[in-house]
């Protein structure tokens, strides 16, 4: 190839806005939010709000609001913020239930993670049928999970559903980045298996095969959120301790769902 053909192949690729190419061979975009605007894009998002029942399931200490305190978009990005006042911590969960759903495909986002032990960032998707179903029973994959991305460095990926027991089961793997920053946390998820990567290069995959596996043959909603966690946290260490340095933010550069391309 001339070095003329090259250097017109890179512009010609440069031009093409990032989130419009293809994550890769044989994909294409279904859908995105690469916060460009000025504010949350409430066509594609809700916010959750409130402490919860039983702080989320976890007695997690955090209230959520929509604050701009706790939830802003600013210079391309999405920043979901963890503050701690004289009345406890705040922070933001969003989610695309009944805006956007999807069955099999790539979901990524490119994220930076707060640091610490406490803050508990997370990206996963639930069961779309989850009001008729509850939980376990309509599944839940979390793409990453990190409850002491300062401490420990490591993030996790995992799938949680009703066993064959009629019990809560779940199955997850944990990973390290191999800096701080940006990187790209993914799954990508057919009918065989759900496979999770980080910045492209798969670490833990897990089939689908069996009864047991049959909420992941149904489509899901996408959540990002920043939890603070409590007592019954273990994962994140329990109470954030004194040494956590309050506000923490978690970074969102993107966020993206392909599908198999056709043919």
């Amino acid at each position: 190839m001339s070095l003329l053909l090259a250097a017109a192949l890179t512009w010609a690729a440069a031009a093409v806005p990032a989130h419009t190419r293809p994550a890769a061979p044989g994909w294409r975009l279904l859908w995105s939010d690469e916060f460009d605007g000025a504010a949350l894009d409430l066509k594609k998002w809700s916010c959750e709000l409130g402490h919860g029942e039983n702080g989320w399931g976890n007695e997690e200490l955090q209230a959520y609001t929509a604050k701009p305190d706790n939830i802003r978009v600013k210079d391309g990005r999405l920043i979901i913020r963890a503050a701690r006042d004289a009345g406890g911590f705040t922070s933001a969960r969003i989610k695309s239930q009944g805006k956007f759903d999807f069955r099999y495909g790539r979901a990524a986002a490119r994220m930076k993670l707060p640091h610490g032990q406490g803050p508990w960032p997370a990206f996963w998707l639930l069961g779309a049928d989850i009001s008729a179903k509850g939980w376990p029973d309509c599944g839940e994959i979390d793409i990453m999970e990190s409850g002491m991305a300062g401490a420990s460095g490591a993030v996790s990926g995992a799938i949680h559903f009703t066993g064959e027991d009629g019990r809560h089961a779940y199955v997850s793997r944990k990973t390290r980045p191999a800096t701080d920053g940006f990187h790209v946390y993914a799954v990508e998820w057919d009918e065989r298996r759900v496979a999770w990567l980080l910045d492209g290069r798969e670490y833990f995959s897990q089939p689908l095969s069996g009864p047991a596996m049959k909420a992941f043959h149904e489509r899901f909603f996408i959540l990002l959120n920043l939890a603070v966690g409590g007592p019954a946290t273990p994962y994140t260490g329990n109470r954030p301790p004194d040494q956590t340095v309050f506000p923490q933010s978690l970074q969102v550069d993107w966020v993206r769902v392909y599908q198999k391309s056709q043919g």
